[in-house]
C-alpha cells in the first residue's frame, strides 16, 4: 500500500509540473517586447505562444515575466537540467575541455605525450675539444732472431697535447707528441705528430687508427713515418672527460738508418676539455 500510495504521489507531482499557464496570458521579453496570446505547448527550451498575428516559440531564457490577462501572475517553470558530462577519456584525470566555436576539436582519446628524455652521450661528446695529457713510452728494442736475438728497452717520457671534433660515432684528433729518450749515455729528443680516426663503439670504449711521424734530434737527425694504433681508449666520467690510452706505433712506411727497428708502446692519462 505504501508503495501504491507514493507512485501516486509522483504521476501527481508531474502532471502539476507540466501542466501549462491556464487562459490568455500576456508575456513581457527581456528585450521589451509585450506579446498577448495563449500558452498551447510546452518544450524542453520554451513555450509556443499563439498570438493574434501568429503562433511564436519564446525561449524560457527570453522571458522577462509572463502575466495572465486578468492580473494574476503564474510562476515560470524551471529550466531544464542541463546535459550529463562525459566521463573521462583514458589518459585523463577529467574530461578534456570543449573547444570553443570555431576552434578545432581537441583530440579524442590520446595519452599525454611521452616526457622528453636526455641527450645522448655521442650528441655530449659532438663539436670541438681539446685535451692536455702526459705519458710514458718504451721501445723494446728488439732486434736479430733465434738464439742472436737482443732486448735493449729505451724509455721515454713526454707530453700528449691534442686537438679533436667529435661526430658522434667519430671524431678526428690530431696531437702533437714531444718526448725526451733516456739510454744510459744517449740522450734524444721526439717531436712527433699523430693524427688518428677514433671510433666510439661505447662510452667508455674507443678505438683509433692513423700515422705517426717524428723527427728525432740525437748525435743527428733522423726521422721516421709510421702507422699508430689505439687499441684500447678508455674514457672515464659523465662526459669522459678521463682518458687512458695504450698506444703503438711502428716505422712500415719511412725511417732513416738510425731509426730502423724502432717500435713504440706508450700507456697515456689525458684531460678532455
Amino acid at each position: 500500500m505504501h508503495r501504491l500510495g507514493a507512485l501516486g504521489f509522483l504521476l501527481w507531482a508531474s502532471s502539476a509540473l507540466a501542466q501549462l499557464p491556464a487562459g490568455e496570458q500576456i508575456l513581457h521579453t527581456k528585450d521589451g517586447r509585450e506579446l498577448r496570446g495563449t500558452v498551447v505547448s510546452q518544450t524542453e527550451t520554451g513555450y509556443l505562444l499563439k498570438t493574434a498575428t501568429g503562433t511564436f516559440q519564446i525561449p524560457f531564457a527570453d522571458i522577462q515575466d509572463l502575466l495572465p490577462a486578468d492580473g494574476t501572475p503564474q510562476p515560470l517553470p524551471a529550466p531544464p537540467p542541463p546535459p550529463p558530462q562525459p566521463l573521462p577519456e583514458p589518459g585523463y584525470d577529467a574530461p578534456p575541455p570543449s573547444a570553443a566555436p570555431g576552434e578545432p576539436q581537441p583530440p579524442q582519446g590520446e595519452p599525454p605525450p611521452p616526457q622528453p628524455t636526455g641527450p645522448d652521450w655521442r650528441d655530449e661528446r659532438k663539436g670541438f675539444h681539446w685535451s692536455l695529457g702526459a705519458g710514458g713510452m718504451i721501445d723494446p728494442g728488439l732486434s736479430g732472431s733465434g738464439s742472436a736475438a737482443t732486448f735493449s728497452p729505451a724509455y721515454f717520457v713526454g707530453a700528449v697535447p691534442a686537438v679533436r671534433y667529435g661526430f658522434g660515432w667519430i671524431d678526428l684528433q690530431g696531437e702533437i707528441m714531444p718526448l725526451g729518450y733516456f739510454k744510459s749515455a744517449t740522450k734524444a729528443f721526439f717531436l712527433g705528430v699523430n693524427p688518428q680516426v677514433r671510433f666510439n663503439f661505447a662510452r667508455f670504449y674507443s678505438l683509433g687508427v692513423g700515422f705517426y711521424g717524428a723527427v728525432v734530434f740525437s748525435r743527428g737527425i733522423d726521422f721516421t713515418v709510421g702507422t699508430s694504433l689505439s687499441p684500447a681508449i678508455i674514457r672515464i666520467g659523465d662526459l669522459g672527460q678521463h682518458e687512458i690510452r695504450l698506444w703503438l706505433a711502428n716505422q712500415l712506411l719511412a725511417t732513416s738508418n738510425g731509426l730502423l727497428g724502432l717500435s713504440l708502446w706508450m700507456l697515456s692519462y689525458s684531460y678532455v676539455f
